[in-house]
């Protein structure tokens, strides 16, 4: 390839260049080419850029934001035939006639199959190749963060939202995509009361990984509908999803109504999400009925959520200070850390020196916090 200094050493030879045009010639060739050199990449940067004032450097390809409706519709029109989600295993006939005298109604024919897909969504893996993941995923974090752009696919900014590291699929044991369509459902139906949550999960003293805590509540959420503690409801309403969803939102609340009135820290995390499983599994008509009763008072359910400082997180969320997933966990749960605890009040036989003083809560609290429900909302 002939470049300009070539160029210039061959008139030279020729004589029709003397030896100081040639000099000036390739010092102002080099210049402009340089000069050149730094537009073009100026131009390149600015147009590939797609984040504006993003906390996150690197080159992101923009994806729209998808609703709640959407991506469910995405999943209905899903074969679900090379899945077993939903196989019971066979009882006896005594036990069925014991179940069918003294258990649960069991769900009605016609809301079974609303069901089965639950539960196979429940076992759907974060798919980087599925647009409609990757939507899901981005609206979550852009609606939490208030971000208009997309952001990196794998970063340490996922713990900004409360998971655990670089790659959000790898907190969804447990739950599935199942967990990702509650939090899309959380941040995009009921915005103000998500932004209440998340804003407390950043506080400086009250902190907690706010999506991972939602992933335990979705699993708390499927016990329930495997248990049949939700089929009474869903036989009335008719519905199965959105009974789900309101579920998890009710226990989410439940648990966000607790860990600000009791100004409770990460110390406390495993006590006091065992206590909620407890009661969001013992009596689902009543949780139901608080959020219904918070919701109506509060007018939560369209409004635009608060601004976030994201400048106050504090690291005790990142994955090196979590206590709501234990370390000896298998790839296939997702379960709360149960500390040991005495019965007497501030008293605790956990070693563990984070959670001394930490006693667990017990059923006359779960009813006193229930009753106390419009006090609470005077402090939010």
């Amino acid at each position: 390839m002939l470049t300009t200094k070539n160029a210039c050493e061959i008139l030279h030879e020729q004589g029709l260049l003397n030896a100081t045009d040639v000099e000036i010639n390739v010092k102002e060739q080099s210049e402009k080419e340089r000069w050149e050199n730094n537009v073009a990449a100026e131009e390149a940067e600015w147009s590939s850029l797609e984040i504006l004032k993003h906390p996150i450097s690197g080159v992101v390809k923009a994806v729209e934001d998808i609703t709640f409706n959407e991506a469910l519709q995405h999943f209905q029109t899903c074969d679900w035939h090379c899945l077993n989600a939903t196989r019971k295993s066979k009882r006896s006939k005594l036990s069925l006639f014991i179940r069918f005298l003294f258990g649960p109604r069991p769900l009605v024919k016609s809301l079974q199959e609303e069901r089965d897909m639950i539960f196979h969504i429940a076992q759907v893996a974060m798919n980087n190749n599925e647009p409609v993941h990757c939507r899901v995923l981005q609206t979550i974090y852009k609606h939490l963060t208030g971000l208009k752009h997309s952001c990196p696919r794998f970063g340490q900014h996922w713990e900004i939202i409360g998971f655990q590291g670089n790659d959000p699929a790898t907190d969804l044991r447990g739950a599935g995509f199942l967990a990702l369509l509650h939090l899309l459902y959380l941040v995009m139906e009921h915005r103000a009361l998500c932004g209440e949550i998340y804003k407390l999960s950043t506080h400086y003293e009250q902190n907690f990984p706010f999506a991972l805590v939602s992933i335990n509540v979705t699993r708390i959420a499927l016990q329930a509908l495997r248990e049949e503690k939700l089929s009474s409801i869903c036989n009335k309403r008719k519905q199965v999803v959105a009974v789900m969803n309101e579920f998890h939102l009710a226990v989410f609340r439940h648990f966000f109504y607790i860990w600000k009135t009791q100004h409770k820290t990460m110390k406390d995390s495993g006590h006091v999400m065992k206590d909620v499983e407890r009661s969001a599994l013992k009596e689902p008509n009543a949780m139901l009925k608080n959020l219904h009763s918070f919701l109506t008072k509060q007018t939560y359910s369209r409004a635009a959520p608060p601004t976030i400082d994201l400048s106050r997180l504090s690291t005790a969320s990142s994955a090196s200070d979590l206590s709501l997933q234990s370390p000896a966990l298998t790839s296939h749960s997702l379960e709360v850390v149960l500390q040991p605890v005495s019965r007497v009040r501030g008293q605790s036989e956990s070693s563990d020196p984070r959670f001394a003083g930490v006693y667990e809560l017990t059923e006359d609290n779960v009813q006193e916090f229930d009753k106390k429900n419009d006090e609470m909302t005077s402090h939010l």
